[in-house]
């Protein structure tokens, strides 16, 4: 985990100021809320023959839609990337909707963020699954390398 932290600490240093530089932009626009999932990944959706679900609601809350949108809009690079055919989908069950690129590189950094702590928390616990702590270090160096959400949420210039 330090190696990881030391390798990655370029990113980490451009992600914490990018959030905060978003959060600072962002202060004083508001934006309407609605219900947000939260956690909208590939993991927490079902397919059946006619109908999706979204399920693990145990984190909802009421935000701006970027929030959730941050899964779709640009994907979720190395573990669920997102093409233009699945934009098509999502927009045909979504709607149409305006995007925020300051709100979506917010929330995106501030995810990657979110993630990194929790990871490498689980990563310590010493009392934790050997298999979740492996887990967790592959997503924490994946991430540090470039190949997450953060890189996504620090290139993403056109906010």
């Amino acid at each position: 985990l330090a190696a990881a932290w030391r390798d990655g600490a370029e990113l980490l240093g451009a992600l914490t100021a990018r959030a905060a530089v978003l959060g600072a932009r962002l202060r004083d626009r508001p934006a309407r809320a609605v219900v947000c999932h939260t956690d909208g990944h590939l993991g927490n959706v079902l397919l059946g023959d006619d109908a999706v679900w979204l399920i693990d609601w145990d984190d909802a809350t009421l935000a701006p839609p970027e929030r959730d949108l941050m899964f779709v809009v640009g994907g979720l690079p190395g573990y669920a990337p997102v093409g233009e055919r699945e934009l098509r989908w999502f927009a045909a069950g979504y709607g149409a909707v305006e995007v925020d690129a300051d709100r979506l590189a917010y929330y995106r950094a501030v995810r990657a963020l979110a993630d990194l702590t929790e990871f490498a928390a689980e990563l310590l616990d010493p009392s934790g699954d050997r298999a979740d702590r492996e887990f967790a270090l592959s997503v924490v160096r994946g991430e540090l390398a470039g190949r997450g959400l953060g890189a996504l949420a620090v290139g993403d210039r056109s906010a």
